[in-house]
């Protein structure tokens, strides 16, 4: 099996999400069946979480999501 592929991302201060060169990230795309990592790291100074799934699940939530596929909120560092 390959190692997944690393996707790092920048949680910042404006409630963007941003990529390794500090670009906006609106959408990542992916192979089916590939497998990848995010490596989420909150530089805002306060509290993120990351989640991933269907739009209409996540823009309706405002908090962590129990059970969901994602990060719980975190104030500093990477997850």
């Amino acid at each position: 099996m390959d190692a997944p592929r690393p996707i790092a991302l920048d949680l910042t201060s404006t409630l963007t999400i941003a990529d390794a060169d500090g670009d906006k990230v609106g959408s990542i795309a992916v192979k089916a069946g590939e497998t990848v990592q995010f490596e989420v790291t909150n530089s805002a100074g306060f509290g993120h979480n990351f989640y991933i799934g269907p739009e209409a699940e996540l823009s309706t939530v405002t908090g962590d999501i129990p059970g969901g596929n994602g990060i719980p909120e975190f104030t500093e560092g990477t997850e």
